[in-house]
């Protein structure tokens, strides 16, 4: 019975899954008398061939006459023709029959002329057939893709079907539907095909290619969607070297065998329903109604499967459906739906994306109105949109420079965003198209501030200067706006890479000479930042006015970095806060994380170290998270300073690890250096601290800053000589910029390196100085000096005063060993039974750095999810940082976490 070849089949590919259906199979075949019929049902390429093979070989190892046919689209015009495939091997039995049902078998399958079959009498005489098989042994009768069987052999099998519940024969079929309409057995038992498990699809995937590297397996298995035919056909050699995964013909052809059959208007929603995904359900309605299709195409679709229009959102059944049916499709037919959905589409990614997937050729109206649409996307934060839709505008735009424009401001988008490796390909492909256009500063520049975030241009400052010059050589239209733009982008480079004074003095000559008589914030800043001296003290004066009005975060950057070179501290904080929250707000990861980096520096000045330390635990944290090692090595060297005053030995460690050398940042090097020298002098280690010290001369601004530490490391080492020059050029920016932080610093080293009684005027002026720039670390550490000074001249009662106000300031701010060490001092003039202030304030206690930075957004109004978006990470973690953060404020809901915030400090 199963010897013909037609019936011979061995399971190709392997069964994995599918425990319920096989299952099912299994008892149909161990029970055979009354099981009648079980009936397959699912999508295309679901596997329901292969569990049919694997039932084929079941039923013959277990000793079953088998009988099977598989229903063909092309052969449905056939009368009878796959009820003769199935019972041809029983037609030599046809001796048993009555008369009339060998004559209707004999004339239904051509072998007797006669009138058209008598199919009742063909369903009696099958019937018969299988009954007397069955006796001899049991029968099982596969009936594959029952869709496509011809009408006459679907009504004597389906007549088979509803008689064979009393006898050896079981009926396993599949379908694709089981709708009336489209032929299907009445059946006894079904059960449907859903994609498979990511467990299921990974197993299949293993058995079906075992040299698969780790990438192509994880593309396969998102681009199969748990369809198995899609996992085995993707899997295959010549499939993996297609870019993309494009539907292979067997594949393709599995999903069209039914899409063609369809009416053309049906296919034509159908198309649309492709190009929408995803859109609602209106949007769709109300794009196939433009184009022609009416509500009985959308019934069709839904009766047979192929689409889920129930919800807001519309579905399509079988995932891969979309793709086949859209690269199936003439050009004119994709044009026509995704210029009706661009119509109709209520979200603006997707107008952008149908506007440009109906625009075939190059088109420089369509391209500005995508770019218009990206620059919107950029002011609601949708920086991955609007990247995106840069990207289709570029490949729209009909010139060189406006594609390579695009591109451009792409790039610098991914750059901010932290995307560095979309950075990385806008950029070659933004360089391929300008080819030898000099229009490229945006190009530079993103390039300059994408190398140095990661640590690999430190070198890049010169070049953006060549770059500018090379336009001033230029004829034709003013280069100035562009070369200011270069300019200051090497200017914001130089702060954390420190340039030679040859090339700073260049830059500056270069940048002052640009249309001097305009006044330009951002040439004034990067002015100010290149030359301190010559340009810092008329920026100073205008800094508060520029950073409180502008909502341009790239302007107040660059402020935020001038005012930190001409040592406005204050000022530089107010700019930085402003910056880092309309970074954050606007999705740009990668800037906000070194606006963070800033603001962090800027609070161990003011002596707010638990803040100083939140915020660079969250730059190192996105920095990490984005791949910007640059970034987040600074980060480390700024933690490092916080921690070498609150004293945390285990974390300190940590943050100046090894792992993150060598340090590409000057900045970072000095900041590393400092934190190593105050961790050196507060342990009375003043050799060691001498030479950790050193390294501030890398940076100008932190060189400032230690002046004072350097100049103590010095006297104590009996190096007093070596730091005068030093001390003498900062006090000269400290009285042109009339900085009292600075002021308070240099008095203090004047005062250490003064051995005569005059010191006491120096130490005195930096009380007084430190106090008026609310240096609250400095304030005690002339203090400190001061006391030490006053107890070594026996001035004890005096020492006393000034020891107990340093002691009281460091235990207040949490710097822990230097209010031991003002504690020690104190001891030795007298005050034994004075004990050092708590120095772990109630609110550090309370919360982690992390657990900080997550109830502060949260008390800004920000839901868990929103949250996650700006930290970079899921809102389970964050709701886990709030479920802990609530637990040690001692509130249960989320409208007391401001108060709770503010009563914590």
């Amino acid at each position: 019975m199963s010897g013909d070849p037609k019936n011979s089949h061995t399971t190709a590919t392997p069964v994995v899954g599918r425990l319920e259906q096989r299952s099912l199979i299994a008892a149909a075949l161990s029970q055979v008398s009354g099981t009648g019929t079980v009936t397959i049902v699912g999508g295309p390429g679901t596997g329901k061939t292969t569990l049919l093979d694997a039932a084929h070989d079941a039923a013959r190892a277990a000793g079953f006459g088998v009988l099977r046919c598989t229903g063909s689209r092309h052969d449905r015009a056939h009368q009878l023709w796959h009820l003769h495939e199935a019972v041809y091997p029983l037609l030599d039995n046809l001796s048993g029959l009555s008369h009339r049902q060998r004559t209707a078998l004999s004339t239904a399958f051509s072998e007797l002329d006669g009138p058209d079959p008598d199919l009742p009498a063909v369903g009696l005489a099958v019937l018969g057939l299988l009954e007397r098989a069955a006796a001899r042994r049991p029968v099982v009768l596969l009936v594959d893709d029952w869709q496509w069987l011809d009408a006459s052999s679907a009504e004597v099998l389906s007549f088979v079907a509803g008689e064979i519940t009393r006898t050896s024969v079981v009926l396993l079929a599949t379908s694709r539907t089981v709708d009336g309409s489209a032929g299907a057995p009445a059946p006894e038992t079904l059960t449907c095909l859903t994609p498979m498990s990511e467990c299921e699809a990974e197993e299949l995937l293993r058995l079906s290619a075992r040299d698969l590297s780790s990438a192509e397996r994880s593309r396969i298995l998102e681009f199969a969607a748990g369809n198995p035919l899609a996992l085995v056909e993707y899997a295959s050699g010549p499939a993996r070297k297609l870019s993309g995964f494009p539907p292979t013909d067997r594949l393709a052809n599995s999903f069209l065998d039914e899409v063609r059959t369809l009416p053309e208007s049906t296919r034509l929603l159908l198309l649309c329903a492709a190009a929408a995904a995803p859109a609602t359900t209106s949007e769709l309605v109300r794009a196939g109604s433009s184009m022609g299709t009416g509500p009985a195409d959308a019934r069709e679709l839904t009766r047979r499967g192929l689409l889920d229009l129930s919800g807001e959102r519309l579905v399509l059944r079988q995932p891969l459906l979309a793709a086949i049916v859209y690269a199936d499709a003439p050009m004119t037919d994709r044009i026509a739906v995704h210029r009706a959905l661009a119509r109709v589409s209520g979200e603006p990614l997707q107008a952008a994306r149908h506007l440009a997937a109906a625009t075939p050729h190059q088109d420089g109206k369509v391209a500005a109105a995508l770019e218009q649409a990206a620059r919107r996307a950029t002011r609601r934060g949708a920086l991955t949109e609007a990247i995106t839709v840069l990207k289709w505008s570029a490949d729209l735009s009909p010139g060189i420079d406006g594609r390579a424009e695009r591109l451009g401001d792409a790039a610098e988008l991914a750059r901010q965003a932290g995307q560095t490796s979309t950075t990385d390909r806008l950029l070659h492909e933004a360089y391929a198209a300008a080819g030898e256009s000099p229009d490229v500063t945006t190009l530079a520049i993103t390039r300059a501030g994408d190398r140095s975030s990661r640590g690999t241009g430190a070198g890049d400052v010169p070049l953006l200067l060549t770059l500018s010059r090379r336009l001033a050589d230029l004829t034709g239209r003013s280069r100035t706006a562009e070369r200011v733009r270069l300019l200051t982008a090497a200017a914001v480079l130089s702060t954390t890479c420190t340039q030679p004074a040859r090339v700073l003095e260049e830059a500056t000559a270069e940048l002052a000479a640009l249309d001097p008589a305009r006044w330009d914030p951002v040439r004034a800043a990067a002015l100010a930042i290149l030359d301190p001296l010559g340009h810092g003290a008329a920026l100073r004066d205008r800094l508060g006015e520029l950073g409180g009005t502008s909502d341009d975060p790239a302007l107040l950057s660059v402020l935020g970095r001038a005012a930190q070179a001409v040592h406005d501290r204050d000022g530089a904080v107010a700019v930085h806060e402003r910056s880092a929250r309309l970074l954050r707000d606007g999705g740009r990861s990668a800037d906000h994380a070194q606006e963070l980096l800033c603001l962090s520096m800027l609070r161990v000045l003011s002596g707010d170290l638990r803040q100083a330390s939140a915020e660079a635990c969250e730059a190192r944290r996105m920095a990490s998270a984005l791949g910007l090692g640059a970034v987040e090595a600074e980060a480390h060297a700024v933690l490092a300073v916080a921690q070498a005053w609150i004293g945390e030995g285990t974390e300190r460690g940590d943050a100046t690890s090894p792992r993150h050398e060598p340090a590409s940042w000057s900045s970072t090097r000095a900041r590393r250096g400092w934190a190593s020298g105050l961790t050196a002098l507060v342990q009375g280690r003043y050799r060691a601290a001498w030479i950790d010290l050193q390294a501030v001369g890398s940076h100008p601004v932190t060189a400032a800053w230690a002046v004072a530490d350097c100049a103590e490391a010095a006297v104590m080492s009996g190096r007093a000589g070596l730091v005068t020059d030093q001390v003498t050029a900062v006090e000269a920016h400290a009285r042109t910029l009339r900085s009292d932080h600075l002021l308070a610093l240099t008095h203090r080293a004047r005062a250490l390196l003064d051995s005569s009684a005059n010191a006491q005027g120096s130490y005195e002026a930096s009380i007084v100085a430190a106090e008026r720039a609310g240096s609250v670390l400095e304030f005690g550490r002339s203090h400190l000096a001061y006391g030490r000074w006053l107890r070594r001249r026996r001035r004890i009662v005096r020492s006393r005063e000034h020891l107990s106000t340093a002691m009281a300031v460091f235990g207040t701010a949490g710097a822990q060993p230097w209010a031991t060490l003002a504690h020690r001092e104190l001891a030795a003039a007298g005050a034994g039974s004075t004990r050092p202030a708590t120095t772990e304030c109630r609110y550090r206690e309370s919360l982690t750095p992390q657990e900080r930075q997550v109830a502060e957004l949260a008390a800004d109004g920000l839901s868990n999810r929103e949250i996650a978006a700006q930290l970079l990470l899921s809102h389970r973690t964050i709701g886990s940082h709030l479920y802990r953060a609530f637990a040690k404020l001692s509130i249960t809901d989320r409208r007391q976490v401001g108060q709770a915030l503010i009563d914590a400090r």
